[in-house]
Order: structure tokens, then C-alpha cells, then sequence
């Protein structure tokens, strides 16, 4: 940015010269308005769209790093399945998969990378479609051991100590990329690194088993078979017994199909 320019933040309406966040209420929403991007157009200027969980949370993060010089990590599960979909580290606490250390200039404040390799494409594209796209750090890397190596694209952003703008965003993404709603949204905070990995046994063992998805489609297979004999059995009832199991083995068997797809689309 140019000496002597100024913004007007968007938050409170102050001017202000730091671009990153707001001197004066700390929003990093300004941000937005440094990249030209039009936030009457996103859902970032208000709570309407924005998680109560996720705004607790973050609003937790901060407090405990102010109680605690330990690493202090939000991380965020699906809970039908639980799934792992991101987690919040401390400013200074963050490394990019190939381990190189994202540099900070303090140790209070919120960051966020997301991760994305050959199987998440669907995700990646919906990602860099958000509003927000432009605020993150874009990176490549290859990790992994010899001969199980992979390329993964990051990304990463700082919100400083804006609980409030990072729920915003954060909402965002995890409602657009990974379809997750607020009731199914699960945020533990712990700090300190044995608390931290209590915490991600504890959400691991309750993580669905591992299926392949040959076996998956076999199943989905299996369902509209007996779906589909449903269907057939009420077309030919002749009786009042067979009408009814009919209509029974549609809604039982076409609520299943849905239900058991929608806790494994995931992994297609």
C-alpha cells in the first residue's frame, strides 16, 4: 500500500492505514476493501450468515492464549459423521505440510490452512469461488514419505485477532466447500499439546469406519435393487397386505438410500 493513502473500514468507519486489520476495532475486513472486492456482494459484513459455534469458539481461542503461552488449536468436525473438516491454530503455531514454519510477527491471533491434494478437487474448486479467495496465501508442496508422495495445494491466512471477521469467513467456507451446517458443527478448544491429542483420539474414535468405495456403490446398488422390488411389488398388489408392503419398502428403503449417502458422499 502507498504511504499516506487511506481506507475506511468497513466495520467502523474509521480511516485507517493498516491493511491487515483495522487499527481501531482490529476487523479484517479492510482486507477487502484494500483488494477493490465489493462487500455489499458478500455475506462478510454481518452476522446473518456466520456460526454461533464457530464465533464461541474463536472468541475461546483468543482467551486461552492469553491465559496460556502453549499452542492452543480449534478444531472443526462434521459430528454426522465425525469427520475432520479444518482446524484454527495460534499465530506463530503453523507450518505448511512440507514443515517449513509460517513466520508471524506475533503470537496472539487466529490462522487457518487448508489443505487440498489430487482427491479433493471438487473442494478446491468450490474454495477458490469464495469471496474470500483473495485474502489467502496460495502454496504447492509435495509431501509425504519416499514412494507415497503426493502434490498438495494450501492455503493459508492470518485474521489477527478478529474472532468476529473469522467466523464470517470461516462459515463461509465451511458451509460452501464442505456442505456442513450449523447443527452439525462440533469445536473443541484445548491447549497444550497432550490436550490437543486427547482431544483428536477422543474425535477418532468416533469417526466412521474406513469403507472403499467399490463397496460403498455395491451397497447404494444393494438399496435401489430392494427399492426397486418395492416399487414392482406395489404396481402388482393384488391384496390390501401387499399394497402396504409396497409402500413401506419405498419409504424404508428410499430414507435409508438417502441417509447412507449423504454420511458417505464424501469419500466419492
Amino acid at each position: 500500500m502507498n504511504e499516506g493513502r487511506f481506507l475506511t473500514c468497513p466495520n467502523c468507519g474509521a480511516n485507517i492505514t493498516n491493511t491487515q486489520n483495522c487499527e481501531y476495532c482490529g476487523s479484517l475486513l479492510v482486507r477487502f476493501v484494500d483488494r477493490g472486492i465489493d462487500l455489499s456482494k458478500t455475506t462478510y459484513l454481518d452476522n446473518t450468515h456466520t456460526s454461533s459455534k464457530l464465533m464461541n469458539a474463536l472468541r475461546l481461542c483468543l482467551m486461552m492464549q492469553e491465559q496460556s503461552s502453549e499452542s492452543v488449536v480449534m478444531d472443526i468436525y462434521q459430528n454426522n459423521p465425525f469427520i475432520n473438516v479444518g482446524c484454527v491454530l495460534r499465530s506463530g503455531f503453523c507450518a505448511f505440510g512440507d514443515g517449513t514454519i509460517i513466520p508471524s510477527k506475533t503470537n496472539k491471533g487466529l490462522c487457518v490452512l487448508w489443505q487440498f491434494n489430487e482427491e479433493a478437487k471438487e473442494e478446491h474448486m468450490k474454495f477458490k469461488t469464495l469471496d474470500s479467495f483473495p485474502l489467502f496465501i496460495e502454496r504447492s508442496c509435495i509431501v509425504g514419505n519416499l514412494g507415497d508422495k503426493e502434490k498438495i495445494t494450501e492455503y493459508f491466512i492470518d485474521f489477527g485477532c478478529d474472532a468476529e471477521g473469522a467466523a464470517r469467513l470461516l462459515s463461509d467456507v465451511i458451509y460452501k466447500v464442505y456442505g456442513v451446517i450449523e447443527s452439525e458443527l462440533d469445536c473443541p478448544v484445548n491447549a497444550g499439546n497432550d490436550n490437543i491429542q486427547k482431544s483428536r483420539n477422543y474425535y477418532d474414535n468416533r469417526k466412521p469406519a474406513t469403507k472403499s468405495k467399490s463397496m460403498l456403490i455395491f451397497y447404494l446398488f444393494l438399496i435401489f435393487i430392494m427399492l426397486a422390488a418395492s416399487v414392482f411389488v406395489l404396481f402388482i398388489a393384488e391384496d390390501e397386505i401387499q399394497f402396504i408392503s409396497g409402500i413401506a419398502g419405498i419409504f424404508f428403503f428410499g430414507y435409508y438410500g438417502y441417509v447412507y449417502w449423504r454420511n458417505n458422499k464424501h469419500l466419492f
